[in-house]
């Protein structure tokens, strides 16, 4: 279980409660600044949301598979 993916679904969670619950409550109100950060929030709450979900339904590593960056050897810069 990873907790970092968890904390991403609630945060992402809440974010998208919080924004569709200001947009419900009052939809034609606001000027185009407000609407914009509701568009980030919804944008950014979504990210979250979708990345957490990524991260807890991921398979755990196993015990002898490859560790990223560890292989060892020359890195190629190109």
């Amino acid at each position: 279980m990873d907790f970092l993916g968890i904390f991403l679904i609630l945060l992402g969670a809440y974010l998208l409660t919080i924004t569709i619950a200001g947009i419900v409550g009052n939809p034609a109100g606001g000027s185009v600044m407000t609407w914009f950060w509701r568009v980030v929030a919804l944008g950014l709450g979504g990210y979250c949301l979708y990345n957490g979900y990524l991260k807890v339904t991921a398979p755990p590593p196993g015990l002898l598979s490859a560790l990223p960056g560890m292989a060892g050897g020359r890195r190629k810069y190109w």
